[in-house]
């Protein structure tokens, strides 16, 4: 019994494998929740067949909002609910050159987890090299799920833009709900962090910095706009003065935040679908010195 279910996993397992391989459409590849996109972003970049990438971006949630289909010359390697430390442990680790990476300033006392970048080069993990059947964007209830969701996503949004557009309300946003999230993490951001916390995390994260350099990376740091009654306040002011101290603007680039902080947010701090995408234009000109429409 045991010896016939083995067979049956390993012949399903080959099938499977030659249809990703030779068969599968480009768009055979799903994730259904944060975890898995990190893990995704993680063995793309380290199974990539590529030995060198021109720029990568690395920081927390806020930047994997970033409109990437405007920015098809970077790759992303932000992973949400994790510090930018473990976007550079991933680069080092992998061996990849890099020759240019931005570095998100916006929560630098994010503790790195150990964890998560070790397992991604544990042994168990090394087959996913060759098998892109074992790789988590192509697990098939992932993209059979991704699917649907999807698909009903599509069939509630259409049904609720068809009933606010009877209504006459063609902007049924949440903005009391928004607004309340804004006030929680407002007094979060009122207070001063703790200075010597603070300068262990920008400790860690020069030591990392130097590693990088070492191999011939450029660095350049930015900021993501995040609600406008947030920005100036005492958390975000300090931490934006504190890595100009540890990272001069004589020997670095800081990205300035854009003339115009308008920007919607869907929770006080990540941006909306729409802003993300300005916001990626801004980035972009400010990176390649070319307006961007």
């Amino acid at each position: 019994m045991i010896r016939k279910a083995l067979i049956t996993a390993a012949l399903l397992l080959v099938s499977y494998s030659a249809y990703i391989a030779f068969l599968a459409p480009a768009s055979w590849a799903g994730s259904q929740h944060e975890w898995q996109d990190n893990l995704i972003k993680a063995e793309n970049f380290i199974y990539s067949e590529r030995d060198s990438f021109e720029h990568v971006i690395l920081g927390s949630s806020l930047s994997c909002r970033l409109s990437m289909r405007d920015l098809p010359e970077m790759y992303n390697l932000s992973f949400a609910g994790h510090s930018v430390l473990d976007g550079i442990e991933v680069i080092l680790r992998s061996g990849k050159k890099v020759r240019n990476v931005y570095i998100e300033t916006n929560y630098p006392e994010k503790p790195e987890d150990a964890k998560f970048v070790q397992s991604l080069f544990s042994a168990l993990y090394y087959p996913r090299k060759y098998l892109h059947a074992l790789r988590d964007d192509k697990r098939p209830l992932s993209i059979i799920g991704t699917k649907l969701s999807k698909s009903l996503t599509s069939r509630v949004t259409d049904r609720i833009q068809l009933m606010t557009a009877r209504s006459g309300d063609s902007d049924p946003k949440p903005m009391g709900f928004t607004r309340q999230l804004t006030d929680i993490r407002s007094q979060t951001y009122s207070q001063t962090p703790d200075d010597s916390l603070l300068a262990q995390s920008l400790r860690n994260l020069r030591e990392r910095i130097n590693l990088l350099e070492e191999r011939g990376t450029k660095v350049v740091f930015f900021e993501l706009p995040v609600n406008q009654r947030l920005i100036y306040l005492a958390s975000p002011s300090l931490t934006r003065s504190r890595y100009l101290e540890w990272f001069p603007a004589t020997r670095y680039r800081h990205i300035p935040l854009p003339d115009s902080l308008d920007y919607v947010t869907t929770d006080g701090i990540h941006m909306n679908r729409e802003d993300a995408s300005r916001y990626t234009k801004y980035f972009k000109e400010q990176v390649f010195g070319q307006p961007q429409r």
